[in-house]
């Protein structure tokens, strides 16, 4: 159960998500052959993967900062 808590909070499993979503939509707006699917899964899950990654730890980073500098004012 641990594992699945751990899983579920993790931004790589999110973004390999989202990820999918993106393909899967862009799979059923159009009629791509499979070969053109295998591609942009490639390409979108390898440039979405970082950049999500990257934004959801700045963003994490950002927070925790703030929240540092909250407490230390009281």
């Amino acid at each position: 159960m641990e594992k699945l808590k751990q899983t579920l909070a993790s931004r790589k499993f999110w973004a390999s998500v989202v990820g999918l979503l993106v393909v899967g939509g862009f799979w059923q707006a159009t009629d791509v052959q499979q070969s053109e699917l295998v591609n942009a899964i490639t390409v979108v899950m390898g440039a979405l993967i970082p950049v999500f990654y990257a934004i959801s730890v700045a963003l994490e980073d950002g927070l925790r900062g703030k929240t540092r500098e909250s407490s230390e004012e009281e």
